[in-house]
């Protein structure tokens, strides 16, 4: 089957188990079902399944394996947003990530109108540990903590993998929240995205960089905000408090 798709297959069943137990809901949609070896522990009687696959390869053999799994062929970026709004009831999120798509994935349930109530995703070790880092400060998880918390499950390593990938995994499960930016949020993108572009360079510098003006800059130095802060050292509710402070000047 190879990984022409960023595809590299969990076959541990002890860490497929684990997964599966941390996702609770009766509405699930597995992201990548592949050949099944996650979702075959998460079919119950009453839960319901949607399985969004990219490789008509796999089709076939999912319907006939999973009588009762709905499997949505196409690619999660285009078909997501369609399969959410099937769903009456909280639903949550489960699946073995492709590496290349885990940042755009992320920012892509952030922008959905129905969030899910939890996601449980195995991905690239690294970006797990950035996205759960709570000392450290980084774009991906500062556009994450605007509707969920993330937290850092367990560690999988690349030999239970077929084929096994250059380098380790991890399950992280982020937990919706209502503790997110309270105004626009496309205030606090741009904010975020500004700061970032140059993350060794001070608040300060990022901002004369930005699109702000001496007035917004001048607002927040009033604030409080210490502008020699760089954005690794910033919390969510600096955050926060700046993109307010902007979108009210």
């Amino acid at each position: 089957m190879g990984s022409r798709l960023g595809q590299h297959f969990l076959t541990s069943e002890r860490y497929q188990r684990r997964i599966a137990s941390l996702v609770s809901s009766d509405q699930v949609i597995e992201i990548g079902p592949g050949k099944g070896a996650l979702t075959r522990h998460l079919v119950t009687e009453k839960r319901g399944i949607v399985g969004i696959e990219k490789d008509s390869r796999f089709i076939p053999y999912l319907k006939e394996t999973f009588p009762s799994l709905r499997v949505v062929e196409g690619d999660v970026r285009e078909v997501l947003s369609e399969v959410v709004s099937s769903f009456s009831s909280p639903y949550e999120i489960v699946g073995n990530i492709p590496y290349y798509l885990s940042g755009f994935l992320f920012r892509m349930i952030g922008e959905l109108e129905v969030k899910p109530e939890r996601c449980v995703f195995l991905i690239q070790k690294e970006v797990a540990e950035k996205l759960t880092d709570t000392s450290h400060m980084n774009m991906l998880r500062a556009f994450v903590l605007l509707w969920g918390d993330p937290v850092y499950e367990f560690g999988v390593s690349a030999r239970y993998f077929s084929p096994p990938p250059r380098v380790d995994s991890a399950v992280v499960s982020i937990t919706k929240t209502e503790k997110g930016y309270s105004g626009n949020e496309s205030v606090y993108t741009q904010l975020v995205k500004t700061l970032f572009a140059h993350p060794r360079k001070t608040l300060r510098k990022n901002i004369m960089l930005g699109t702000y003006n001496n007035k917004e800059i001048e607002t927040i130095e009033a604030s409080g905000v210490d502008m020699n802060l760089r954005p690794g050292d910033l919390t969510f509710d600096i955050l926060c408090r700046i993109a307010l402070l902007l979108e009210n000047k």
